[in-house]
């Protein structure tokens, strides 16, 4: 993040408090490795300026020669008359400390679930690690807003908290796509994305349908126990669109009203009890309908026995599943081959780049 600091900041600093914020803010940016300080004008005739030891002075002349030739814009301006702002990035001297304070966080579902997944992504596309560092260090963090249902409230609280000031929002939004097959139109999200576009925040949807839908088949094929390596088969024999669209927590069983569900694990027990012969009109295929059934014509029904009752893991499967990407094994390599068939191939580089751009 770019902070730009107005040399009117430097040239007004005469009493004891503005001297004594602007050093605060200086030694903050200057401390948080994340911050690039900007100075687009000579302030070294401030007096300010020369009450500094020679070492700041020396941070703000390079900041200064650095900002000459650079075109980027500032994330966070910094100058006099801009506590009236609240959507522009641009705060007062007392405005700014609170802002870069703060951390930057993204903000999920399940706060402490999907951030295995997303520190994953991290690490495997910030070839500088910076990322983790970041989240080492606290300077971003993940929120739980417990349920996309919630995230607007969530959100509409933090703004609250600010005053309806939005500029003070320094997060970004990721959310599971839920579509149960390929091309399924998604309006479930169109008035959340109505207020994150109002208030500026950056979000995305994945196009898998969960985060779980992103586990690499090689984690998969590692894990141990004999229900696991059969649900492990019958996945990875699945088209990658059948893949991204599957319940791991629920398989087909997840798609259904209740009440099925319980007919259909009462219809698995009988079948594995009488070992029945199964036919092209086996009744665990005919519990999902439509587009849903057609995405899966093709699936043994074998395959279908496996599926059905979703990923078999001990816990709770939302507890537990997710901590599979804390395997260090995983790679780049391994996402990219887990999108290489989507319409963004490229997602989860741009979903780490997008989270990068917060910080």
């Amino acid at each position: 993040m770019i902070v730009c600091i107005e040399k009117s900041v430097f040239e007004n600093a005469v009493t004891e408090e503005a001297r004594m914020q602007l050093s605060f803010l200086l030694y903050l940016v200057v401390y948080k490795t994340c911050y690039v300080l900007s100075i687009k004008d000579d302030v070294t005739e401030t007096d300010y300026y020369k009450s500094l030891p020679q070492s700041l002075q020396e941070v703000l002349g390079s900041a200064f020669l650095a900002s000459v030739t650079a075109s980027t814009e500032a994330d966070c301006l910094v100058g006099l008359g801009y506590e009236s702002e609240t959507k522009e990035r641009k705060f007062s001297l007392q405005e700014s400390i609170s802002y870069l304070l703060e951390p930057s966080s993204v903000v999920l579902e399940n706060g402490l679930n999907d951030a295995f997944f997303i520190t994953a992504v991290l690490r495997c596309y910030d070839d500088s690690m910076q990322m983790v560092d970041f989240l080492e260090k606290g300077w971003l963090q993940f929120d739980n807003a417990g349920g996309c249902g919630n995230i607007k409230n969530f959100l509409q609280a933090r703004v609250n908290h600010y005053k309806n000031k939005t500029k003070f929002l320094k997060c970004f939004v990721v959310v599971d796509g839920d579509c149960q097959y390929t091309g399924q139109e998604q309006t479930k999200y169109n008035n959340l994305k109505k207020y994150l576009e109002k208030w500026g925040i950056g979000y995305h949807i994945l196009e898998k349908r969960t985060m779980e839908n992103y586990m690499p088949m090689a984690v998969l094929d590692a894990q141990r126990g004999a229900m696991k390596r059969e649900w492990t088969q019958a996945y990875s024999a699945l088209t990658p669109q059948q893949r991204d669209h599957l319940s791991i927590s629920g398989g087909f069983s997840q798609d259904i009203p209740k009440v099925k569900k319980e007919n259909l694990k009462n219809d698995i027990k009988k079948f594995k009890k009488q070992k029945k012969h199964l036919n092209d009109n086996f009744f665990v295929r005919n519990y999902i309908k439509g587009k849903r059934q057609q995405l899966y014509a093709d699936v043994s029904n074998g395959s279908f026995v496996h599926l059905a009752l979703g990923y078999p893991i001990e816990g709770v499967f939302k507890e537990e599943f997710p901590k599979l990407y804390k395997e260090p094994s995983i790679t780049r390599n391994d996402f990219d081959v887990l999108t290489q068939h989507q319409t963004n191939r490229h997602e989860l580089a741009g979903l780490a780049e997008a989270i990068a751009s917060i910080i």
